[in-house]
């Protein structure tokens, strides 16, 4: 994953790319999918909450506040 790229833009765009995809997802196989790789994108979500870039940090609280 891009989560942990070294790159704050890289970081930002597949954050916002994997939160995209998650909101749009349309059917049962694409929700399988995400419950299949649900561990490691929680993983990732609790580092990037923690991540130098205020930018980012700010895409992951905006998107558990749209979940949940």
């Amino acid at each position: 994953m891009f989560f942990q790229s070294p790159h704050t833009s890289l970081r930002k765009l597949s954050l916002g790319s994997v939160n995209q995809y998650i909101m749009l997802m349309p059917s049962v196989s694409m929700l399988e999918a995400l419950f299949t790789s649900m561990d490691q994108y929680l993983q990732g979500l609790f580092v990037l909450a923690n991540d130098p870039a205020t930018e980012v940090r700010n895409l992951v609280n905006a998107f558990s506040f749209c979940r949940f």
